[in-house]
């Protein structure tokens, strides 16, 4: 959804007034899977920029007016009907769509499990457990947005990285923007290293605000009702490591799972997630493990059963998306629209 062409098209087709009429035609419409996926729900302006506020997916109100609107016209599913489903070889109902959330924010918890609640929706939260290990801990990206945005150098000069200018917020916003690309595929240790320079250079202590789900959480959290899967331990990119090791990071964070609440699903969501990210080394490895399926963040609806179950598209928000737009991407128009870019964009 934060690509600008895609964005602009869901906006043109949301205003043409064909999204109800599209809803309409899909009522008896089977095997379409939407996934919708979340990391954080909130405000970036209440965070006094201690967080990336490029994971925030919708406001608290959003996010509400979404999930009402799920469940007065979509079949909610778990992640336990779609496994059952696809075990026994059964159609999906039409307008079956999925509520996922990635990495494990406190604010699940704290704004979007109430909600979740109050509307019976099943939700599956993916986590990066070694993130929730121990008090204090932060995501890369955390820490870099913290360190540029509360720095009082006015610039940041690395050989690894290059030169930026932070005398404006602007320049900052783009410093990030910048530095986080490059980061994005460098292995985890490396990152790590990287980003203690980087916090050593802006001269910034990064203050952890406790933004992760503790394991108490999770306990809490799975006896009412939510599901847990893995997400690897360390949140590495998948495609950037040796498959072997991959499976291992997911593994590993598997069996934090059933340490910590006593069972799992044999499921697991990519780390990042773009195609690039997906590592066909690996997806006979998940499946002799036994894993069943495989999500990732490459946008799209899904159409089972042809759809690769290890490649699950699932569709990403933004607080900008309004609820026309919303309603659009939930149609096979959105589908179809996405396939199309996909083309265009591996033909360029």
């Amino acid at each position: 959804m934060e690509n600008r062409l895609v964005g602009f098209g869901a906006r043109s087709i949301s205003r043409s007034g064909l999204v109800p009429v599209l809803e309409t035609l899909e009522v008896h419409r089977a095997n379409l899977l939407r996934i919708l996926v979340y990391h954080r729900i909130g405000n970036p302006a209440a965070e006094d920029g201690l967080l990336d506020p490029t994971l925030v997916n919708a406001t608290t109100e959003q996010f509400e007016q979404q999930m009402r609107f799920l469940r007065e016209n979509y079949r909610l599913l778990s992640i336990v009907d779609l496994l059952r489903a696809i075990e026994n070889r059964e159609p999906l109902p039409p307008k079956s769509i999925m509520v996922t959330f990635d990495d494990g924010y406190r604010c699940f918890g704290d704004i979007a499990w109430p909600i979740l609640e109050r509307y019976q929706i099943p939700a599956l939260m993916f986590l990066a457990t070694g993130y929730l290990s121990a008090s204090g801990q932060m995501f890369w990206w955390d820490r870099l947005y913290q360190g540029l945005h509360k720095t009082r150098r006015t610039r940041l000069s690395l050989p690894q990285i290059g030169d930026y200018p932070l005398e404006t917020e602007q320049q900052r916003w783009a410093a990030f923007i910048g530095i986080k690309k490059q980061i994005r595929p460098i292995d985890n240790p490396s990152v790590v290293r990287l980003l203690d320079q980087i916090v050593g250079e802006l001269d910034v202590v990064p203050q952890a605000p406790d933004c992760l789900l503790t394991w108490s959480d999770v306990r809490s959290l799975h006896a009412r009702g939510c599901f847990f899967a893995a997400h690897t331990r360390n949140h590495p990119i998948l495609s950037r490591i040796p498959a072997q090791a991959g499976l291992q990071e997911i593994r590993d964070s598997q069996q934090d799972i059933i340490r910590e609440i006593g069972a799992t699903l044999p499921v697991v969501a990519y780390p990042s997630g773009h195609a690039s990210d997906c590592s066909a080394e690996l997806t006979p490895l998940l499946s002799r493990d036994g894993f069943k399926l495989a999500m990732s963040s490459i946008p799209g609806i899904n159409v089972l059963p042809c759809q690769d179950l290890y490649r699950l598209k699932r569709i990403g928000l933004s607080p900008r998306v309004s609820m026309s737009i919303f309603r659009m991407v939930l149609t096979s128009v959105y589908r179809h629209y996405c396939t199309i870019q996909e083309k265009i964009f591996h033909k360029g």
